[in-house]
């Protein structure tokens, strides 16, 4: 019974993200530019980098990040992962579900068991292990950033792997990947990869996609804006009194949506 009853939660929990995560974003990456544009100045004492994002899979994200700490709110799901120096230890918390999970590294991979687990019905591969090679450098909204994608080599392998019918006409065939070079740790940048399920880098994302067989451009990560500002001082703060979980899974499902799974079945 506890086994159906976590199956039926994660069957919502899919179709929760997949209906209305791609939310109208362009074909190609905004402001980009290989052209010399101004630079936005580094954060300084006390500031940090605030950008507008959006995830395929997770939907719009607004992210603080600095060499202070890291904070990333979906407004749509209600989730935030903050993570501090010096350990950078993920944790997320839900204002929905008012619960909170305390990851380690190794656990937290939010995204890629979601496109895993879409991969499955063939509507979205796992692009956190695509290799990317660096082809030059572009400025997108005031950042440098390094310009990556995936060579001839990785095509022509997955054409073959595809034309095999080993792989679906949903996977990628190509893909192209825009990071900016700040000074933010590692861990961060890391973790951040880890929430959008991008290949870990050095870079802070900004910007993913890949083109599958066929020729269905998808935009796993899109930048709509990026400034410095001077966050709150409780912008690193944890809540108190949420009940600790030991999934994502967990973490996100409230009380309105096990209500729902209950209904439809």
């Amino acid at each position: 019974m506890r086994s159906l009853r976590q199956t039926r939660l994660f069957v919502l929990f899919l179709f929760a993200i997949t209906t209305g995560a791609q939310t109208a974003i362009a074909a190609n990456p905004p402001n980009a530019s290989a052209h010399k544009v101004a630079l936005l100045p580094p954060p300084g004492a006390g500031q940090v980098w605030s950008l507008k994002q959006t995830s395929i899979l997770l939907g719009d994200f607004e992210v603080l990040v600095s060499s202070s700490g890291l904070r990333a709110f979906c407004p749509r799901s209600g989730i935030t992962f903050v993570a501090r120096p010096p350990l950078w230890q993920p944790i997320g918390f839900s204002s929905r579900s008012r619960s909170i999970w305390y990851a380690t590294t190794a656990q937290f991979h939010p995204a890629d068991a979601l496109m895993k687990s879409l991969s499955v019905f063939g509507g979205m591969p796992n692009v956190s292990n695509i290799p990317l090679h660096k082809r030059g450098r572009k400025v997108v909204h005031g950042l440098d950033c390094v310009d990556m994608s995936t060579d001839e080599k990785y095509s022509a392998a997955q054409l073959e792997q595809c034309n095999q019918g080993f792989i679906s006409r949903m996977q990628a065939r190509s893909a192209e990947y825009q990071g900016a070079q700040v000074a933010v740790p590692a861990p961060a940048l890391n973790l951040l990869a880890c929430i959008y399920g991008l290949p870990n880098g050095t870079t802070l994302p900004i910007f993913f996609r890949f083109i599958n067989f066929n020729h269905g451009v998808k935009l796993v990560l899109m930048t709509e804006k990026c400034l410095v500002v001077t966050p709150g001082k409780d912008w690193l703060n944890l809540p108190t009194d949420y009940k600790r979980v030991n999934t994502f899974q967990e973490l996100q499902m409230d009380a309105g949506a096990k209500s729902g799974v209950e209904n439809l079945f």
